[in-house]
């Protein structure tokens, strides 16, 4: 769980806190202002709320953390691409150690023709 501090007219996230403490412990420990200094400066701060990830964002409207979809996995092409580039690696350490003159160009060529290859598929 998470403190989050946010300004009270508009409900804008101003800082967060991501240790698993409620606001009276942040306050003990220094981290986090009195309710009174918060509250002179314009802000207000809320605990036990999920920390900030790629599935939880600060909801300003409702000073609150909300859950989003998670972003989407890479493209199958994206992954195919990966992949080539793997495999053509391999395959340009495995022709070095074999002591034989590795050849990028020929290598480039090679993974167009599987790209190629794979958005036609």
């Amino acid at each position: 769980m998470a403190i989050y501090v946010y300004q009270s007219s508009n409900g804008v996230l101003a800082s967060s806190i991501p240790d698993d403490l409620t606001i009276a412990q942040a306050q003990a420990q220094g981290l986090l202002a009195s309710n009174a200094v918060l509250t002179a400066k314009g802000l207000a701060a809320k605990d036990s709320l999920p920390p900030l990830d790629d599935t939880h964002t600060w909801d300003a409207a409702t000073t609150t953390v909300i859950t989003v979809p998670a972003p989407p996995t890479p493209h199958a092409l994206s992954a195919i691409a990966g992949n080539t580039g793997m495999i053509l690696l391999r395959k340009a350490a495995a022709a070095q150690a074999a002591g034989k003159t590795v050849d990028a160009q020929s290598y480039l060529l090679q993974a167009q023709v599987y790209l190629t290859q794979a958005r036609t598929s």
